[in-house]
């Protein structure tokens, strides 16, 4: 069943403040940490054949529980039949609403494993974003760090103080010019699949199959 984005975020927004209430003490962490300023560069997180002529990119929110279920459910059958066999380049684009109050900071944690560990890193840390974006908070931030091999307290840091909130803004307003308004969005070649539902497996690989199919000479893409 096709689920609006926007009926999944609004079913979900009465649970998500029961579940930020009182927890003020989820804000803290074991580290002595200072400000390092803002980071207005970081490489592009991609995986897949980096010189495919067939380009994704997925705007996307990790506090957004329409994001959640497209990355633990859609996905995984993309990254097996098209991203592990090099057929595509997938790129994760920000786009933090905010649809939760760690939206940003995850945002900012995920931007500075990107940067010092690599695209291969920000996925794994990604997945866990998403199978734990109901107890996120700085200690689940620096496990999910240790878990990839990226530094624990630095990447606290890039959360708590949203280092790399240049790179996000420039993300949002990349995508503000396409014309996004919700995540997560899938853009094949520029095109969105489904704008406005969570983008199906199927309607993504169609999308993908038109373009090969192009590519080789054997459709036009009206």
């Amino acid at each position: 069943m096709n689920v609006s984005r926007r009926e999944l975020l609004a079913t979900s927004g009465t649970a998500l403040a029961a579940g930020l209430a009182g927890c003020s003490n989820a804000r803290s962490h074991d580290c002595d940490n200072e400000d390092p300023g803002e980071n207005s560069e970081a490489p592009r997180a991609f995986i897949g054949d980096a010189e495919s002529d067939i380009r994704v990119k997925v705007y996307e929110d990790f506090g957004c529980p329409a994001c959640r279920e497209f990355y633990l459910e859609n996905f995984p059958p993309i990254r097996q039949n098209y991203i592990d066999e090099g057929l595509i380049r997938w790129e994760h684009w920000d786009y933090p609403i905010p649809a939760s109050n760690w939206s940003e900071e995850m945002a900012s944690a995920g931007r500075g494993i990107v940067d010092r560990q690599g695209s291969s890193a920000f996925f794994e840390f990604a997945k866990g974003a998403y199978e734990t974006q109901n107890d996120h908070s700085f200690e689940v931030i620096g496990d999910l760090a240790e878990q990839v091999g990226a530094d624990r307290c630095r990447a606290i840091t890039d959360a708590q103080f949203q280092t790399y909130e240049p790179v996000i803004n420039a993300d949002r307003a990349a995508g503000t010019d396409r014309g996004i308004e919700g995540t997560p969005t899938v853009l094949v070649e520029g095109e969105p699949i489904q704008p406005d539902q969570i983008p199906s497996t199927g309607a993504i690989s169609t999308a993908i199959e038109s373009r090969r199919e192009w590519l080789t000479g054997g459709l036009t893409i009206g």
